[in-house]
C-alpha cells in the first residue's frame, strides 16, 4: 500500500492510497466548514441539492443512468462531524475493471462527475433550482424529526446542546427542523458560492490507479474551483465550561426516561487515541462493556446503557434508557463503574479482550476503502501522521495504568434527565393550565 498527499491548489489537497486489494475503488470530496448555528441547515442541505443534478445531467434519472454506465458506480452526499468541524461533500464507489458503457473510464468518469456536480450544478437563471431546494429542505426537516424521535439520538443531541450551550459543539450538525424549511434558493446559491471560495478541500482516492493518473483527472475536473478566498478554518474555541456539575431535567412526549451524563476528557493528543479507544471498549463502547453488563444487565427497567466518545473534542456521553424514577440509581451505577476503572480494578482477561477488539477494529478498516479514506481525513485534520497499523500496535500494548489515567481524567459536567410524560404528569400539566 502506497500513500501520497499533495497540495494541488492553495487549500486543496489530494491524497491517493494505492492498493490492488479491493474490487471497487473509492473517491471522495470533502469541503471543511466550521460548525455554526447560523450555517448548520445550509451546510446540511447544500450537497443533497447539488446531488440532484448537473448542467449536463439535470435530474436524478440521468445521473443514475450515467452511474450505471460506469459499471454500477454509486455517488452520494456526505455530512460528517469532527469536533467543531463539518465535512460536506460526496463519496463515490466504483469498479475499476468490469462491465461499463463503450468507451467509459470509471476513474475519470467518476472524478469528472464529482467535479461537475460540485462546480456546475443544475440551475435556473444562474441560481440553484427552487424545486430541488424546497424538496431537499423537506427531506432534511423529516430527517431531523426522526433523529429527535429516537430516544438515544435525542438524549445525545439535547445533552450536547445543554452541555455546550454557546459553543460550536452544542450545535446540531443537521441544524433545526424549522430552519430547514425556511432555506430559500437565492440565499443558498450565495452561500454555495462562498463555500466554494473559502472552504479547505480534501480529496481522497483509494484504488489501484497510479497517483499521476488520479492527479491528472482531479486537476481537470476541479480546475474551475474559484480562488480569491482564504481556505482556512477558524482557530478552535477554548472550552467555556469546566466548573461544577450541573443537572437538568426536561419533559418529553416520549415514553420512558433517558439519563445522559456528559464528560470532558483531558488527554495528551492523537497518540493517546488507542488508549482512549481501549478504555471506551471496557467502559461503554463494546458488547461486553461494563455499562452493558453491570448497568443495563442489572438495573431493573434499563433498556440500554452505552457511551460514545469524540476524540476530536475530548468528550464522552453516557446514556441509558431507564425506568421511571430510577435516574439516581442509574447515575450512581454509571459513576461506580468509571471509578473502578480509575482505581485499576480491571481483570487481566477483560483488558486483554478489549485490547484485541480495538486492535482488530483498526485493522478491519484496512479492508474498507472508505474507512481508509475517512481515517486519513481525520488524521489530516488532527495534523497527525499515525496510521492504522501503528494504532493497532499501540492498542495491543495499552496498560492498566493507561486505562486508569484516561478514566481518572473523565470529568463529569452535566447530568441530563429526559422524562417521558406519564399519565400522572399529563394530568398535572392540565391541572396547572
Amino acid at each position: 500500500m502506497e500513500e501520497i498527499a499533495r497540495e494541488l491548489f492553495p487549500g486543496v489537497r489530494l491524497t491517493t492510497i494505492r492498493t490492488d486489494r479491493f474490487p471497487r475503488a473509492c473517491f471522495s470530496v470533502h469541503l471543511l466548514r466550521p460548525l455554526r448555528a447560523a450555517d448548520a441547515s445550509r451546510n446540511a442541505l447544500l450537497m443533497p441539492v447539488l446531488r440532484r443534478g448537473t448542467r449536463t445531467l439535470p435530474d436524478k434519472v440521468r445521473i443514475d443512468a450515467a452511474l450505471t454506465g460506469l459499471g454500477g458506480a454509486s455517488l452520494e452526499p456526505v455530512l460528517g462531524q469532527m469536533g467543531d468541524t463539518l465535512s460536506i461533500g460526496f463519496r463515490a464507489s466504483f469498479p475499476e475493471n468490469g462491465e461499463t458503457s463503450p468507451g467509459a473510464d470509471p476513474l475519470t468518469g467518476i472524478i469528472g462527475l464529482c467535479g461537475e456536480m460540485l462546480l456546475d450544478p443544475a440551475t435556473r437563471g444562474g441560481l440553484l433550482r427552487e424545486d430541488y431546494v424546497r424538496e431537499e429542505g423537506q427531506a432534511l426537516h423529516d430527517r431531523i424529526g426522526r433523529a429527535y424521535s429516537d430516544p438515544r439520538s435525542r438524549a445525545v443531541l439535547r445533552t450536547r446542546q445543554r452541555m455546550f450551550a454557546g459553543e460550536p459543539y452544542g450545535v446540531c450538525p443537521l441544524g433545526e427542523a424549522a430552519e430547514a424549511l425556511r432555506v430559500r434558493y437565492q440565499p443558498l446559491t450565495k452561500f454555495y458560492r462562498e463555500v466554494l471560495r473559502t472552504s479547505p478541500v480534501e480529496l481522497f482516492y483509494c484504488g489501484s490507479a497510479a497517483h499521476g493518473r488520479v492527479e491528472e483527472a482531479v486537476r481537470r475536473a476541479f480546475m474551475t474551483l474559484p480562488g480569491g478566498g482564504s481556505r482556512l478554518l477558524p482557530e478552535p474555541e477554548m472550552p467555556k465550561s469546566g466548573g461544577e456539575l450541573r443537572r437538568v431535567t426536561e419533559e418529553t412526549d416520549a415514553e420512558g426516561e433517558t439519563l445522559t451524563l456528559g464528560f470532558r476528557c483531558r488527554r495528551s493528543g492523537p497518540a493517546d487515541d488507542p488508549a482512549l479507544a481501549v478504555f471506551h471498549a471496557l467502559f461503554g463502547g463494546g458488547e461486553e462493556s461494563r455499562l452493558r453488563r453491570n448497568v443495563q444487565g442489572k438495573l431493573q427497567g434499563c433498556d440500554w446503557a452505552d457511551s460514545c466518545v469524540d476524540r476530536f473534542q475530548g468528550v464522552m456521553l453516557v446514556s441509558a434508557g431507564i425506568g421511571a424514577g430510577s435516574g439516581e440509581e442509574a447515575e450512581k451505577d454509571i459513576l461506580a463503574e468509571l471509578r473502578e476503572l480509575a482505581e485499576g480494578r480491571i481483570a487481566a482477561e477483560e483488558l486483554d479482550a478489549a485490547r484485541k477488539n480495538v486492535a482488530a477494529a483498526y485493522l478491519r478498516a484496512l479492508d474498507e476503502p472508505t474507512a481508509l479514506c475517512d481515517f486519513r481525513l481525520e488524521q489530516n485534520l488532527l495534523g497527525y501522521g499515525g496510521d492504522l497499523q501503528q494504532y493497532a500496535a499501540l492498542a495491543a500494548e495499552v496498560s492498566p495504568e493507561d486505562v486508569m489515567r484516561i478514566a481518572a481524567n473523565m470529568s463529569p459536567e452535566l447530568v441530563c434527565l429526559l422524562r417521558g410524560r406519564t399519565e400522572d404528569r399529563v394530568s398535572e400539566a392540565f391541572a396547572e393550565v
